[in-house]
């Protein structure tokens, strides 16, 4: 039974008074009002957090808490309901016939899987075909390295997406800085690591000068290998980018009114961090109004 109604009759004008007052009521969610969790890939947490802060900034009614994926991945999270979105690499099946048909999945960012060998380490580009056997140990005098963290990338690379289907055959190092130390101290070391988790480390000053990362060619490729530097990586020729998802449930207004600011408007602040955008954003040029000192 409601609280209100076991009240005797002449105290219910007051209670319902008291009860307008105390904020108990909610103004309706919209796609620019009201309070949501995102779940996101461990790394992405920073890009996250900045369009998270930008969306609340031009929405003051709407706010996004940002919760990184531990144990179970983002898209779990979500599946789970202990989130209301998330940003990961691993975009769930969104086939009618599937029980992932209920999301919805946007694309907003992309990131690299690179491969980081010693400085003085006698490699110096891989083939896809090269970079899968190494890492598969099929190489004999390499010693092949991925962070026992990065759970997500390994499932994305063991998996059956568009760059599955890999035999993992690694060592695990315990994380991301000891992967690199390892690889600084050891010229017969290589390591995977996803882009953006190598340039936060860089920026965070984890890599020494003994690390350097080696560009990669597609198989029959004529072009020659390409590094994954931001353009390479918007125009697909770098053989290793990964899509990274926005997702969350079709119907709930707030993480759409998100999703469709983070495809949109936010995909500007990613030029400024770890990831690359999902599109290439359109420059203005402003011509002076004053006229030029060049008689021609």
């Amino acid at each position: 039974m409601h609280p209100l109604r076991s009240l005797p009759l002449f105290l219910l004008p007051l209670a319902l008074l008291l009860s307008a007052c105390s904020g108990e009521r909610h103004s309706p969610e919209s796609p620019t009002r009201g309070v949501m969790r995102l779940a996101v890939d461990p790394g992405y947490e920073g890009p996250a957090a900045t369009e998270a802060g930008l969306f609340s900034r031009y929405y003051p009614e709407a706010r996004a808490s940002v919760v990184t994926a531990e144990s179970l991945s983002a898209p779990a999270m979500l599946a789970r309901g202990e989130c209301d979105a998330a940003l990961s690499l691993l975009r769930p099946d969104v086939a009618p016939e599937t029980k992932g048909s209920r999301f919805r999945v946007e694309p907003v960012g992309r990131d690299a899987v690179v491969c980081l060998v010693n400085a003085h380490s006698p490699l110096r580009r891989l083939s896809v075909s090269e970079l899968k056997a190494l890492f598969g140990g099929e190489r004999s005098g390499v010693l092949p390295l991925i962070a026992e963290g990065d759970v997500v990338m390994r499932a994305l690379l063991e998996g059956g997406g568009a760059h599955g289907g890999w035999r993992l055959r690694a060592y695990g190092a315990p994380d991301r800085a000891a992967l690199l130390r390892r690889i600084e101290a050891d010229a017969g070391a290589a390591g995977l690591m996803l882009r953006s988790a190598y340039l936060s480390a860089k920026e965070s000053g984890l890599v020494g000068s003994g690390v350097r990362m080696l560009p990669i060619s597609a198989d029959g490729d004529t072009g020659g290998p390409r590094m994954p530097d931001a353009e390479n990586i918007l125009e697909g020729s770098y053989p290793f980018v990964v899509e990274v998802w926005y997702i969350y449930i079709p119907g709930d207004a707030l993480p759409a009114g998100f999703g469709s600011w983070f495809s949109g408007q936010g995909q500007k602040a990613l030029e400024h961090g770890p990831l690359v955008p999902w599109r290439r954003l359109e420059r203005t040029i402003i011509l002076s109004a004053q006229p030029s000192s060049d008689p021609l």
